[in-house]
This record gives C-alpha cells, sequence and structure tokens, in this order.
C-alpha cells in the first residue's frame, strides 16, 4: 500500500507545480486571441513545436537518462558524474547551436524571430536536465516550486510586454525566454548545481552508458513530433497559417486534460523505476492504469460539457469554430496518454529501444492521415488523424509491453467509455444553449453510474492514503 500512498502523494506535489501554469496557459487564450493575429498565432505554435523536434536532437534527450540513473544511484559522487556529464552534454549542444545560427539565418529560417528561437532552445536545453536531476534526486517539491515561479514569470511579462508595451509576438517569446532562464537559475540553486558539476567529475564510461540509454529515444522524441507536432506543418501546407492558428487554439482545450496526465505521468516516472523489480509490478501496473484511464474519460466527459459555451465565448470571432476540433483532440490527449503510460513500461526496464520501434509506426499512420484527410476535411481531418496515430500507438505497445509487464484491460468497459464519446461528440453538432447542456450532462451521468464501483474505490484508496 505504500506504493500507492507514494503515487497520490508525488502527483499532489507535482499537481502544486503544475496545475498554474496549465491553468494559466488556458485562461491566457483570449488575451493571446486579442492581442496577437490567427497568423502571428500559427507562428508562435510552430516555434514552439520547432523547438519540442530540436530539443531531443540538441540534448540526445540525456535528460531522460539523468532521472533514471539518479533515481537508481543514490551516492553524491555517482550523481555528481551523473550530473557533471549531462551539462557537459549541453555545452556542446548549446555550441553547435550557436555555429548553425548564421546558416539557419542564411536561408530565412524563422525570419525576424529566429534569435528568440535559437535562445528558448538553448535555455530550454539546460532546463531539462536541471529539472530531471532535480526529481532524480528526490527534490519534488522544489521541483513543483519552480513551476509555480515559471508561471508567474511568464503570466507578469505576457500581461506587461503585450497590454502595456503591445510588443506581440516579441513580447510573447520574449517572456518564454525570461522565464526559462529564471527557472534555470532557480533549480540550480535548489539542486546546489556548483556542489554537483565539476570537470573532475567527467566520465567518459558513464556518459557511453547514459548515452547508450538515452540515443534510442531520439527517434522516439522524433516520432512523437511527426504524430503530434507535424500536424501544424502539414495543415499550413494544405489549408494556411490562419487554419493553424485555429489548431492551435483547439488544443488549448485538451491542454486541460494534459494538467492530469503531465502531473501523473511526473509522478508514475518515479513510481514505475522504484517498483521495476518488485514481483507483484504487473498488479501494480494493471490497477493504477484502470484508475488512470477512468479519470480520463470522466475529466473529458466534463470538458465536453462546456467545450462549445467556452470555446464561443471566450475567444474572437476568427477562433469561433475551433470547439469543433477539440473533441477528436481530447480522445487523441487521452490515447497519447495511454502510450506514454506503457512507454514507462520500456525506460523502466531499460529496454529504451522498444519505445523507438512501437512509435514508429504510430508516426507512419499520423503522416498518411495528415496526406489523406486534410485535403478532404480541411483542419478537422488533422484532428482525426493525431487521434488515430495515438491509438495505434497505444495498440502497438500494449501487445508488446506484455513481455515486460501483462497489464490486464477490461475491454468492455473501454469500449463503452469510447462509445458515451461519440455520443457526446455527435450531440454537440446538433443541439445548442440549454438541451445541449443537459444532454451532455446527462451522458456524463451515465458514465459515472457505469463507473460507480470503480469510482469508490478510487475514493477509498485516496482517502486511505491521506
Amino acid at each position: 500500500m505504500e506504493k500507492y500512498k507514494k503515487l497520490i502523494m508525488n502527483s499532489v506535489v507535482f499537481a502544486i507545480g503544475n496545475l498554474g501554469s496549465k491553468i494559466i496557459s488556458v485562461i491566457m487564450v483570449p488575451l493571446y486571441t486579442y492581442f496577437l493575429t490567427t497568423n502571428e498565432y500559427g507562428q508562435v505554435d510552430l516555434v514552439t513545436t520547432a523547438i519540442s523536434l530540436f530539443l531531443p536532437l540538441a540534448s540526445l534527450v540525456v535528460g531522460q537518462a539523468v532521472i533514471r540513473f539518479a533515481v537508481s544511484r543514490s551516492e553524491k559522487n555517482d550523481r555528481k558524474e551523473i550530473f557533471s556529464n549531462a551539462i557537459a552534454v549541453a555545452a556542446v549542444a548549446s555550441l553547435i547551436i550557436i555555429l548553425f545560427y548564421p546558416l539557419l539565418r542564411y536561408f530565412h529560417f524563422f525570419d525576424g524571430i529566429l534569435i528568440y528561437f535559437t535562445l528558448l532552445l538553448i535555455f530550454q536545453l539546460f532546463g531539462d536536465i536541471l529539472s530531471q536531476f532535480t526529481r532524480g534526486i528526490g527534490k519534488v517539491k522544489e521541483f513543483a516550486i519552480n513551476g509555480i515561479l515559471t508561471t508567474l514569470v511568464i503570466a507578469g511579462l505576457n500581461l506587461y510586454f503585450l497590454i502595456y508595451l503591445h510588443l506581440g509576438i516579441d513580447g510573447y517569446l520574449l517572456s518564454m525566454i525570461i522565464a526559462a532562464v529564471v527557472s534555470n537559475i532557480y533549480l540550480f540553486i535548489v539542486t546546489k548545481g556548483f556542489s554537483y558539476f565539476s570537470l573532475q567529475a567527467l566520465n567518459k564510461e558513464l556518459l557511453k552508458v547514459m548515452l547508450r540509454y538515452s540515443i534510442p529515444l531520439i527517434p522516439n522524441s522524433i516520432m512523437w513530433w511527426l504524430i503530434n507536432g507535424s500536424t501544424r506543418y502539414f495543415i499550413l501546407l494544405f489549408v494556411g497559417a490562419s487554419a493553424n492558428g485555429l489548431f492551435a487554439v483547439a488544443n488549448k482545450i485538451p491542454s486541460v486534460l494534459s494538467i492530469a496526465t503531465t502531473i501523473f505521468s511526473q509522478a508514475w516516472q518515479l513510481s514505475a523505476f522504484e517498483e521495476n523489480d518488485s514481483k507483484d509490478k504487473s498488479i501494480f501496473y494493471t490497477k493504477v492504469f484502470k484508475n488512470y484511464y477512468i479519470i480520463l474519460f470522466l475529466f473529458s466527459s466534463l470538458l465536453l460539457i462546456i467545450n462549445k459555451q467556452l470555446v464561443t465565448y471566450t475567444v474572437s470571432t476568427g477562433f469561433k469554430d475551433s470547439w469543433k476540433l477539440v473533441p477528436f483532440l481530447l480522445l487523441a490527449a487521452i490515447y497519447k496518454s495511454f502510450s506514454g503510460y506503457l512507454g514507462t513500461t520500456y525506460t523502466a526496464a531499460m529496454e529504451t529501444k522498444g519505445v523507438f520501434t512501437t512509435t514508429i509506426y504510430g508516426a507512419i499512420v499520423s503522416v498518411a492521415a495528415n496526406f489523406v484527410l486534410l485535403p478532404l476535411f480541411g483542419v478537422y481531418g488533422a484532428g482525426i488523424g493525431t487521434f488515430l496515430a495515438f491509438f495505434f500507438t497505444w495498440l502497438l505497445r500494449l501487445r508488446d509491453t506484455k513481455r515486460l509487464v501483462g497489464i490486464q484491460i477490461d475491454y468492455k468497459e473501454l469500449f463503452v467509455l469510447n462509445g458515451v464519446f461519440i455520443i457526446q461528440t455527435i450531440i454537440m453538432h446538433y443541439f445548442d444553449g440549454i438541451i445541449l447542456i443537459i444532454a451532455e450532462t446527462l451522458c456524463f451521468v451515465f458514465m459515472v453510474f457505469y463507473l460507480r464501483k470503480t469510482i469508490f474505490s478510487i475514493i477509498r484508496l485516496i482517502l486511505r492514503n491521506k
């Protein structure tokens, strides 16, 4: 029972650190849509999406090796070598990024905002290592405080730069860069990075082991980008920058679901690493996953009740149709979370190659779906394609991870939950006003009634571990 208590407590701590930032990102959407054009908002989304592609390439995903090795190696000298090796990788990567800057500028890559892209990429490079090391050495509270601090800095600077100085896209990106700098300084201080970093602590043999663990995760990260991030560029190609802005705004509602999944995945990763050698890990994985998907579907059902009204009354006219995309992106977010849950199985077992081999097929589905569905259905085809890619990836991982940990799935229950979700989506397209809210609420009530036994068991588990 202790492992469930630790998972719950870590989830609570990570919730404190993440909740504010995720909620603010949604609350700030009206501000962004009023002070940025659809084209500018689309550009911002392309910058952040490009960073998600280049970051694993530049960092060699060494941050994931940092947390995995820091958890399993508790000696100060071992952690000193882990931290020093990772910082050295980040330093070399930053130098290469700077050397490539003139070439990118020559080819007009992110013309006018390339300097923001470059600085943000470098600071996030170090930030990933620092944040993973913070978690790896057990400073989860400090990690949570960093989330709150970063949120306050971004929100405050956005209000100042966008409303008072009218800096537009420059102000938005500048606020992100300053927040990243503040975050890095804070994490370096609380982890006492000065006591962990030393040139003498660089260990070539350990670095090789760390890179053997992390490098297979690079193509996996690229595949995730192809599934999730490249969709923006396909929209840009087939539909246009304004449609990409519509897609970006629609993603803000599912990002509320990401509050829960980000919080949980951070806590779950630590638990999975610690329980990897447990004899009853199959039971642990099965029970946690069942509770996880039930909470996700219930939360998503609630979001569908308010989706249409929320979007209609909180964004400017040019973005109002984005509510139609939300159900597909919500379902995609659910199955992305499922895939991530099973992906931790590979990293916990030190079999990172398995992560890539399952993801590559999902990426192929994503690219194929974009080529077929975008010309047929416009931006809405992107939402459907994203869901199909994550769903397929989850199925593959479910089958493959049986050799590592056998998770038992209640397929009948999952079928019912997906069915209710689809019914809610259909209702949303045919009804408005109070009738829509009543019909959507009845679907949610049915879902709660159907899951009542499991819901009560989740509540008892939480209360028992308070």
